[in-house]
């Protein structure tokens, strides 16, 4: 059923060889990225004319399989980029803890960050300073009830709620212990939640760390529709993503845990 989707992301393609997150639209960094990971459509070189922003964190993982060579060369692009370890915080976290951000040099957010992480991992770099500090960071972020807000855990002594999102990519970036166990759990949420983000994170998450991801591969069958899983390019890609790792045992995300 994948391969349907696979053939829907390449007659989504642009000239260029990039994608938009939408068909039609300019290509852009993120969803060319998620593309090339899940299929042998498009053409990496796009890469090299690209300003790839905080989406140069995504490269070592997800070009791991497909383009080796520029993975490896995205490592130094991901150790240049830094959020601000100088911030302030408005909670309980540790805002002088770096790691990565949506803009470079500003404050660090959980979503580029997980990205960071999963990237050195990928490229065995997990005892790298950076990797460990980004790794510590998601650790300190986590929400009270097991996921991950967009940057903080809490404010003004109020916590935030979690994302289910958020929950699966962390979970995907960490190595195994209480905060992933907790994060596996919140996750479980997706049932609930049955979005294509949500469901495709969930299962790779799942998969990293050794869980039956039945439940969450049904939800996600069932939101095909004539070959694709959504009408964005991104979605459709990480939901490959996460079925060749079910089906297959193939996925630039799946590391050892």
């Amino acid at each position: 059923m994948w391969q349907q989707t696979q053939s829907w992301i390449a007659a989504q393609a642009n000239p260029d060889g990039g994608w938009g997150y939408l068909p039609g639209q300019p290509s852009s960094a993120e969803p060319t990225l998620l593309a090339l990971a899940c299929s042998d459509a498009g053409d990496p070189a796009w890469l090299d004319r690209a300003e790839l922003g905080w989406a140069a964190l995504m490269g070592p993982s997800l070009l791991r399989r497909r383009d080796p060579g520029r993975a490896r060369a995205l490592v130094d692009a991901v150790l240049a980029l830094q959020g601000d370890p100088g911030g302030i915080s408005a909670g309980t976290y540790d805002a002088s803890i770096p790691g990565w951000a949506w803009v470079d040099g500003t404050f660090s957010w959980v979503e580029p960050t997980a990205w960071g992480v999963l990237g050195l991992r990928a490229q065995d770099q997990a005892e790298h300073p950076r990797c460990v500090q980004g790794t510590a960071l998601l650790v300190d972020r986590q929400c009270s009830d097991g996921g991950w807000n967009s940057g903080n855990p809490d404010v003004l002594g109020a916590d935030l709620p979690g994302y289910l999102y958020a929950a699966g990519l962390c979970a995907l970036a960490l190595p195994p212990g209480d905060a992933v166990e907790r994060a596996l759990e919140f996750a479980e949420g997706v049932r609930e939640a049955p979005s294509t983000l949500n469901l495709s994170y969930a299962i790779l998450a799942r998969l990293r760390h050794g869980r039956d991801p039945s439940v969450e591969l049904e939800l996600l069958r069932k939101r095909q529709v004539e070959g694709a899983f959504s009408g964005r390019v991104d979605r459709n890609a990480l939901a490959v993503l996460a079925l060749q790792a079910a089906e297959i045992g193939r996925s630039p995300l799946l590391l050892e845990a």
